[in-house]
């Protein structure tokens, strides 16, 4: 999991003005002509209307804003890690998209963090250690945000889907008399023919806030 998508925590898209106008300029303009065929999304006039982990979104393609609705309402305060895996899941995609194929650990996607072995993220270890002892609790908000319940690895297992074409699973192992807690995410092999990658990691990080804020915000 990149590490880009952990120091994004709890920062907002807006805020951060140098990166903000970078992609609304990128969208700027936005055709969504020949997507149809990847991914799930609905012209509505100028904007281009989609779901992510069950919340509604917009862009704007004429000025390249994305929005939220929050309380019945459009907003563009956005944290850092939603907004790039939107304009991401919006923006990348191969021509060819494969069948999902088997369930892999999502660093497999990217080959640099292979060949480094991917040192420890600090994410993963901090939620693993806070629902240490605490599975049923992790359980209840897993289910409060979105979690479908699966049964075929470690001690509790939940498919999420942040969008349509690009479900994730998250394993939790607790801890025995060899090994600490572990929390694991896994995809799908084709994952990576929607979204960069690294889009990936906006997803995860954003899951687990949503886990930790126990609903779907």
């Amino acid at each position: 999991m990149s590490f880009h998508s952990y120091r994004n925590i709890g920062f907002s898209f807006t805020d951060a003005e140098a990166a903000c106008r970078k992609w609304r300029d990128r969208f700027s303009g936005f055709n969504a002509a020949g997507r149809e065929c990847c991914i799930t999304f609905k012209k509505e006039k100028e904007y281009i209307q989609l779901w992510y982990f069950d919340r509604e979104y917009r862009l704007n393609c004429e000025n390249g804003v994305l929005e939220k609705k929050d309380d019945l309402q459009w907003t563009d305060r956005l944290q850092m890690n939603e907004a790039l895996a939107v304009y991401h899941y919006l923006g990348d995609g191969a021509e060819y998209i494969r069948e999902p194929g088997r369930w892999v650990p999502e660093n497999a996607l990217d080959p640099v963090r292979i060949r480094s072995n991917d040192r420890l993220n600090p994410l993963y270890e901090n939620f693993a250690n806070e629902y240490s002892g605490r599975i049923r609790e992790l359980e209840e908000r897993c289910k409060a945000a979105g979690g479908k319940y699966e049964t075929s690895m470690g001690d509790t297992s939940w498919i999420f889907l942040p969008f349509p074409e690009i479900p994730v699973k998250l394993v939790f192992w607790e801890k025995d008399e060899e090994f600490p807690a572990q929390v694991k995410i896994y995809v799908r092999e084709n994952a990576a023919d929607y979204v960069h990658y690294e889009a990936v990691s906006f997803m995860i990080a954003d899951l687990f806030q949503k886990i930790d804020d126990g609903s779907k915000q």
